[in-house]
């Protein structure tokens, strides 16, 4: 990872939160966290917290060369540490850029409640399982629970505030009139589920009814909405630009390519015609598997690249560090866009051609293959190497079959018997009967091929000259 595009040692950073961290909160990131994040995220967490506690709310003006320092390891390692722990809810990043240098606030955020952790909502319970096992996950579980009581064994005696305060239209009470904010016992657990990241209630609710009905804003319609934020990089206010644009008001739905066409014209002028860099993506995290976990196999390993590797990147790597030609960007932002192939899907189906088919990237073959997958509903890593396998498995068991055919060719050439149709009167009760006795009697059947003979016989005598 080239982290100096990103950061670099001099770049200073400060360290907020709103969220107020407890010693609870530690034992969580320990027991919960740390396996999936790994050690040096977690360490990277509890320098940045280490900060908090002697400042409070807000650190000190630090740089990334101290942060060095006291990891003892390098820039790359502190930025997977950092992204890791960004996509795993419990850090914000912002940045601001000037001549000089990049200031960032690191914003810590509280971890999920244990409840919450194993619950249906996150994936973390399932992901902590894989990991450490399931004797060890069941262990540290336990740790979190509680025995409730029967409250159905106990009345309610509580009193209520009207109970026990009162009030007089005379109290005077101003509410926050500075707007700042308060410190929270909790910080809300925002986890972005990946590249994909849409407000879609921001989105509806400034779309003018007189403008766009909403019978037009089916689930289609926001699916593809989603779709072009991303290629675009759009906010829902974009977006909602782009959906009146492509409304005329009289329709009965919103027809899909002309709103694509709407976002794509769009951009171009927000951007002077420059159209967006959709090779430069990664996997969107929804869809990845491997990210926050560490391979532990050559597949895994794979896996992982594909998923944290951008198409154009890939395209770097099989060129030998090469920079791609603008003919092979544009098929791999061609099938990105007209068959929604995702990037990690992308880098396996550019590995397949290059490596295993060993051709060039032939644009036709590409686009064949990459519209099957499509049908097929391909969006993961896992799924196009699946396919992949299946499709060779198929070739191997053709080629062997079609040797064997070579070696013995009589195998598999036998032509069918022709089954001839008799006519109904030979399949007539009756007649059958007549047969079958004529074929019992021998005499009556010498009688005829007597009479035949002498036919034949008398038949040629005539023939014959004199």
């Amino acid at each position: 990872m080239q982290s100096w595009k990103e950061v670099l040692p001099k770049d200073q950073y400060l360290v907020k939160t709103d969220a107020a961290l407890h010693e609870f909160d530690r034992r969580i990131l320990t027991l919960l966290y740390q396996p999936l994040i790994g050690p040096l995220s977690f360490s990277l967490y509890m320098l940045l917290w280490g900060e908090l506690e002697v400042y409070k709310y807000w650190g000190s003006p630090s740089t990334h060369k101290q942060l060095m320092e006291s990891l003892r390891t390098n820039l790359d390692q502190i930025l997977v540490a950092r992204k890791k722990l960004e996509g795993i809810g419990l850090l914000k990043t912002y940045v601001q850029e000037t001549t000089e240098v990049k200031n960032f606030i690191y914003e810590l955020r509280s971890p999920l409640s244990p409840s919450m952790f194993f619950g249906t909502d996150f994936p973390y319970g399932v992901l902590l399982k894989r990991e450490i096992g399931e004797h060890r996950f069941d262990k540290i579980k336990n740790l979190f629970m509680t025995k409730d009581i029967n409250k159905q064994e106990f009345r309610d005696i509580s009193q209520t505030f009207s109970d026990v305060y009162q009030t007089t239209e005379h109290d005077d009470f101003s509410p926050n009139e500075s707007r700042e904010p308060f410190i929270e016992r909790e910080g809300t657990s925002e986890v972005k589920v990946g590249n994909i990241d849409f407000d879609v209630e921001l989105f509806i609710y400034g779309l003018s009814e007189n403008f766009v009905p909403r019978k037009l804003i089916t689930d289609q319609v926001i699916q593809r909405v989603k779709l072009l934020a991303y290629i675009y990089g759009l906010t829902p206010l974009d977006m909602q630009k782009v959906v009146t644009d492509a409304t005329f008001g009289d329709e009965d739905e919103l027809d899909i390519d002309v709103l694509s066409e709407r976002a794509k014209t769009y951009y171009e002028i927000e951007n002077f015609g420059r159209m967006p860099k959709l090779s430069e993506k990664i996997q969107p995290l929804t869809l990845q598997t491997m990210r926050y976990l560490e391979p532990r196999s050559e597949e895994e390993k794979r896996i992982r690249h594909f998923e944290t590797t951008s198409p154009k990147d890939f395209l770097i790597e099989l060129a030998g560090g090469a920079l791609p030609t603008s003919t092979d960007l544009a098929i791999v932002e061609s099938i990105m866009i007209n068959q929604q192939i995702m990037p990690g899907v992308v880098n396996v189906l550019l590995d397949y051609v290059v490596n295993k088919k060993k051709m060039n990237l032939n644009k036709k073959y590409i686009e064949n293959t990459a519209s099957n997958w499509a049908r097929q509903k391909i969006k993961t890593v896992k799924e196009a190497l699946d396919q992949i396998a299946d499709f060779e498995k198929d070739v191997a068991e053709y080629k062997e079959k079609e040797q064997k055919t070579k070696q013995n060719p009589n195998v598999g050439l036998r032509k069918p018997i022709r089954k001839e149709i008799l006519p109904e009167w030979m399949t007539d009760p009756e007649y059958v009967e007549k047969r079958k006795q004529e074929t019992n009697n021998p005499t009556d059947l010498e009688l005829e091929r007597k009479k035949l003979n002498d036919r034949i016989q008398k038949y040629k005598n005539k023939e014959t000259p004199k």
